[in-house]
């Protein structure tokens, strides 16, 4: 306080297993109106959830029924189907997998993957919803998508954003 006057700033502080801040100091109202302006470009923008989309992978049971058909074959040329009705016995359960390695190889394969499903909330809502900490998460998230959009290898983000979003992270420290 000086002059009867109060200021006040948002510092980060080391925290155990983190690299040393550098002590900057940030003006509350620098990071209020960076944050608004942040949120306003971002009005319209579409609020989406990471999810994860499991694969499908029949490779385990292609390979099991190939073994299936490898045994099956091998006792018939040992002459184990050499009975009355051992030839009919043997077709049918070589059908059995021929149908069942069909209906498996057309199945899709597809790895697991994660997908961005819009919530039918816009940022500018989600913000006006949110208390300090979700407000913090939602930033944090953002920054991370910015980073992460597909294609953004060695991309930074617009320096108006990354201002931004540093002057966030110092809030959370």
């Amino acid at each position: 306080m000086r002059n009867s006057r109060v200021y006040e700033y948002y510092r980060c502080v080391k925290k155990t297993g983190k690299a040393a801040c550098k002590g900057q100091s940030v003006k509350v109202e620098r990071i209020t109106a960076a944050v608004a302006a942040l949120v306003e470009r971002l009005d319209g923008a579409a609020m989406t959830v990471r999810r994860r989309v499991p694969g499908e992978d029949h490779t385990e049971q292609l390979n099991h029924v190939a073994q299936a058909m490898k045994e099956l074959r091998e006792e018939k040329r040992r002459g184990l189907f050499d009975y009355p009705g051992g030839d009919e016995e043997y077709s049918e359960a070589l059908e059995v997998l021929v149908d069942e390695r069909r209906r498996l190889a057309v199945l899709p394969q597809r790895p697991s993957a994660w997908v961005d499903v819009e919530t039918g909330q816009t940022f500018a809502d989600a913000w006006a919803g949110a208390g300090q900490e979700h407000r913090r998460q939602l930033l944090i998230g953002l920054k991370a998508r910015l980073y992460l959009a597909p294609g953004s290898e060695g991309r930074r983000l617009p320096a108006e954003l990354e201002a931004c979003v540093r002057q966030v992270e110092l809030v959370g420290h």
